[in-house]
This record gives C-alpha cells, sequence and structure tokens, in this order.
C-alpha cells in the first residue's frame, strides 16, 4: 500500500521561526535508524536483523583472547545485552531470529569452552537447571513484547494510544470481527504481516500465550449482516485476495451492508465499480478511523468488480441481491453517509463531523413527475432521529433518491433457481 518514492518531487518543512528544510524522500523498503533501532516504512526487519549480527561478528573479532569465564560473563553481561536492549522495539519474524541466534551461538559456544554443536535445549536453558543460560532472541523479543503490552497497553501514553490503535488498525484491515489480540493470524493472509502488533500476536500463538482485551473489533449493521473478507476467502487465493482487500481498505467497506443501497436490495453501482463517490449508506466508513489508501488502477478494480459478482451472484446489469439482509436489527442509523427526513423532504449528507442540507427542487414537468430532485442548501443541519438510510445517484449538481430504507429487504427472499 505504499507509493514509489518520486525524487522529482520536492518536499519542505517549515518550522516556527518560518525556515524550510528539504525532506529526503526514500523508498518504503529503505531502513532509517530511530532510537534504537532500523526500521523501514514497510516494516522490513532485514536491516536491523543483519545490524545485530554485525554487532555479534564484531564482538566476535575483538574477544579472540578471551578466557572461558571471561566469555560467560560476556554473554549475559555486555554482548547479550547488546542483543536483548533493542527487542522490544524490534519486529523480527522467527526466521530472522534464528538467523541471528545462530551467530551468536556459533560466535559464543566456543570461547565458553562448549562445543559449538550443542544442543538448543542445553544452550538455552536457565543455568539453575543445569542449562547455559543462553539469550533466546524469539522468546526474549516475544517476552519483551508482552511486558508492553500489559505495562503500556491500557495507559494514556504515547505507547499506550499506538498500540490501541495499532489493534483498531489490525481490525480493520483483517476485516473480521472479535478481540483483534485473539485474530488467527497464520490464517489471515492478505493483511501486512511486518507490523510490531502482527509480529507479537503471532509470537504469541507460537508460544501458547493470551491476552484478552475489550475491544471487539469491526461490528455488523443489521441482524442477517457478514463480513466481506469472510465470504470472500471461499472464491479467491493468493495475491488476489491482498489486492480484493487493498480495494475494501479503500472503499472503506467491511459488510456486506456496507455496499448495499439503503434498501438493501441491491449492490450500490460505485461501490460495484470501486468508485470513490459514495451514494450509500456505507455505516462503516464514519464509523471507524480509516488510513489511506493510494489511487487504484483498472487492473485491481477488475478483481474487485468480478469477485463481488461472483459472491453476490450479481452483473453489472443486475445488481439484485439474492436473500434477506435484515429483519429487526440496525445500529447504522448513527454513521450512515446518507440519510432522508421525511417530515421536511430533505436530505443530509455526512461531511467530517458536521453536516451539510439538501432540499428539493421547485416544480417539475410531467415526465419527470415522478423523481424528486434534490440541490445543496447554504444552510447546515442536523438529521431528525426518525431519519431514514438514503442512497442517492448525483445528476450534475442536482441528486435523485434511488432508495430509502434500513437495509430492509422485501418479506418475500429472493431465491436462486
Amino acid at each position: 500500500m505504499f507509493e514509489e518514492a518520486n525524487l522529482d518531487e520536492h518536499l519542505e518543512l517549515r518550522d516556527a521561526q518560518e525556515n524550510t528544510s528539504n525532506l529526503q524522500q526514500i523508498e518504503a523498503t529503505e531502513a532509517k535508524r530511530t532510537l534504537c533501532v532500523w526500521q523501514a516504512p514497510n516494516g522490513d526487519e532485514t536491516t536491523q536483523a543483519q545490524l545485530l549480527k554485525d554487532k555479534i561478528l564484531d564482538w566476535g573479532d575483538k574477544t579472540k583472547k578471551i578466557s572461558h569465564s571471561e566469555a560467560r560473563t560476556a554473554v549475559k553481561q555486555t554482548v547479550g545485552r547488546t542483543i536483548r536492549y533493542p527487542l522490544a522495539a524490534t519486529a523480527m519474524n522467527k526466521k530472522e531470529c534464528k538467523d541471528v541466534q545462530k551467530v551468536f551461538k556459533r560466535e559464543t559456544l566456543g570461547k565458553m569452552g562448549v562445543v559449538r554443536t550443542a544442543l538448543n535445549e542445553v544452550v538455552l536453558s536457565p543455568t539453575e537447571f543445569g542449562g547455559m543460560g543462553q539469550l533466546c532472541v524469539y522468546e526474549n523479543q516475544t517476552i519483551d513484547h508482552v511486558n508492553t503490552l500489559l505495562q503500556r497497553g491500557h495507559s494514556e501514553s504515547i505507547t499506550g494510544h499506538l498500540i490501541r490503535t495499532s489493534l483498531e488498525y489490525l481490525s480493520l484491515e483483517a476485516g473480521i470481527s472479535g478481540d483483534p489480540m485473539s485474530l488467527p493470524l497464520h490464517h489471515i493472509t492478505w493483511i501486512s504481516d511486518k507490523t510490531w502488533i502482527n509480529t507479537t500476536i503471532k509470537a504469541m500463538e507460537d508460544l501458547s500465550i493470551s491476552i484478552e482485551t475489550n475491544m471487539t473489533g469491526i461490528e455488523k449493521w443489521t441482524k442477517h449482516d457478514t463480513f466481506i473478507m469472510e465470504d470472500t476467502t471461499h472464491r479467491i487465493t493468493g495475491k488476489d485476495i491482498a489486492i480484493f482487500n487493498k480495494v475494501r481498505m479503500y472503499l472503506k467497506v467491511a459488510t456486506t451492508s456496507d455496499i448495499c443501497s439503503a434498501d438493501g436490495k441491491c449492490i450500490d453501482k460505485n461501490k460495484l465499480m470501486a468508485e470513490p463517490e459514495v451514494t450509500c449508506p456505507n455505516p462503516s466508513r464514519s464509523a471507524y478511523n480509516w488510513p489511506n489508501i493510494p489511487k487504484l488502477t483498472k487492473a485491481v478494480k477488475k478483481i474487485w468488480t468480478e469477485t463481488i459478482c461472483l459472491m453476490d451472484n450479481i452483473t453489472n446489469n443486475d445488481r439484485q441481491v439474492r436473500g434477506q439482509l435484515n429483519r429487526g436489527k440496525n445500529n447504522a442509523k448513527p454513521h450512515t453517509q446518507w440519510c432522508y427526513n421525511k417530515d421536511n423532504d430533505e436530505i443530509y449528507k455526512r461531511e467530517g463531523e458536521g453536516w451539510k442540507k439538501w432540499k428539493r427542487t421547485g416544480h417539475l414537468g410531467r415526465t419527470q413527475r415522478n423523481t424528486r430532485r434534490y440541490i445543496q442548501s447554504q444552510q447546515l443541519g442536523i438529521p431528525a432521529e426518525n431519519s431514514a438510510l438514503l442512497s442517492i445517484k448525483s445528476v450534475g449538481t442536482m441528486i435523485i433518491i434511488t432508495s430509502i430504507g434500513d437495509y430492509e429487504r422485501e418479506q418475500e427472499l429472493y431465491m436462486t433457481v
């Protein structure tokens, strides 16, 4: 989801004294040094893992004449602490941790007077149980991450807010409900796997560690609603499912009702074609803080459209959905993008934290008698509590109502033969 750096484009930053400085653009894969680690915008830990291995090799070169007792002390007090220190901030996967561990074991065991082929069960076991007590990179990284979650995850500190925001983003990207700390990330192949929180949850699953939170993740908006990504896994796999999820994030949708018309009878045309214009209720759009996704290509949009058509058994020309969406529950109204007040015949569109009001135009000709058109009012407004969900179509500077409802389809179920 990262755009390539445009080296021809100049970015400037202005400070409080009106002084400007040029900002260097880098590729998402290029790591830069932060407080204690080297990290890349895309989460790649290759540079950091190599840095740790280089530190171990450098220590090995400088301690060729060290005694066995001195080496045993150094493994715990100097080079061991050097490797352990940044682990709370790193997000190395299991293989990268094992690679660092392999170099650490090779460079230290001989100096400690231990054969280099000693079993890991002996090398990594505590000295109290007859082991060597050597640092286990993967387990210690996980321990430091879990401690951070327990100590900071609930706090109002910057770290606490960052952890909770990361978990919320994980729920949005996964597109599945439930406590994000309990998501089966090893089976959710369409998310970014090179993040601190993802690495932590996967490691916790490997080591049978669990943490429960009061976070419930994303929600359904109607009684018979479904999560788009749960339906998708049975239709496409591989790279296509990651591309499909990228489009979903771009459109800011999570459930079937997010892409449906207000009455729930058909899939919204703009949502089907992956167009950015919002013409249906789409409650998930304002219910969550979505990340910004780069513009989509035609090939990417095509994968989305074909998959939605396959999932809902529809076509571009016949977008009517078979089945029943809702028979009772509806909590979408507080988050809808469009709503209609029947009492005063006015339309309201959500704009950030407020609403824009649309009023009905004057008298229409005989040929337009059944088509109500609305123009934007200069006044802002607040929808009444009894306002209904709405789908619209843009016609120049005016809009036309295409459906009114609460995602409740007709009592009769549409059945496929």
